[in-house]
């Protein structure tokens, strides 16, 4: 009776480091806990019986762990015809040329017309700085940044 108990014990004490209290301190406490019911099974039934509750324990406990932690984790996708927007896709500025706002050094603000509207994007460039005042074409979007060239 004991040795279930304390198995129980540990196997709680793993639970509580996992979904409450992390930094493994009752997760090496409830190892421990589990050890000890271990030895004291190998004490009273002998080493088969001790073999067979640590395999039992080191199949059981990891496989709980992870039903528990799928039940409580997010689940699904958030996808954009549910109204989840990551990243603001502006490849439709691509082949627009401005004026550099700040310099670019790498990153920096581009202004350009759209529409009879200035509008100021942040930008990066390929690599070389761009002088404030520079004329700029937008070449390509890389994740969520517009990257820019000196305009020929």
């Amino acid at each position: 009776m004991w040795i279930l108990l304390l198995s129980l014990i540990g196997l709680c004490l793993i639970l509580v480091d996992v979904l409450a209290i992390p930094g493994s301190v009752f997760a090496l406490i409830g190892t421990g806990f589990i050890g000890y019911s271990i030895y004291l099974n190998y004490l009273e039934y002998g080493f088969v019986s001790a073999a067979l509750h640590f395999v039992v324990c080191a199949a059981v406990i990891p496989a709980l762990v992870l039903f528990v932690l799928k039940r409580w984790t997010l689940k699904g996708e958030m996808a954009a015809e549910d109204g989840y927007v990551g990243i603001e896709k502006r490849a439709g500025f691509i082949g627009c040329e401005g004026i550099a706002f700040s310099d670019l050094r790498p990153s920096g603000t581009v202004a350009i017309d759209r529409d009879g509207e200035e509008l100021h994007l942040d930008c990066i460039t390929d690599g070389r700085f761009i002088e404030k005042g520079s004329r700029v074409k937008i070449v390509e979007e890389r994740g969520p940044s517009l990257v820019v060239r000196a305009a020929d």
